[in-house]
């Protein structure tokens, strides 16, 4: 498996380290970086389905870093893995 980030992966991923490790990004805030295009009328629980599977898939191709929930509601952040 090639550990290229799709641009929709890119896009997550980048949004995500701007802010840096251990900082919750909200739900809206992710989406709205992936799907620049997107539907703006969707409840958070359709986004967060949305952006599931891209934050899964990008795990699987992340080696020292992790998308994970954050502290508080609605949100991930990106942590680093030993």
């Amino acid at each position: 498996m090639s550990n290229e980030l799709s641009p929709l992966q890119e896009r997550l991923y980048l949004r995500l380290a701007c802010v840096g490790f251990d900082a919750d990004v909200e739900i809206l805030d992710l989406f709205r970086a992936v799907y620049p295009d997107g539907v703006w009328f969707i409840d958070n629980r359709d986004m967060q389905q949305k952006l599931g599977s891209c934050i899964a898939r990008t795990n699987e191709k992340l080696e020292k870093e992790r998308i994970q929930t954050g502290w508080n509601r609605r949100t991930y952040r990106l942590t680093r893995t030993s």
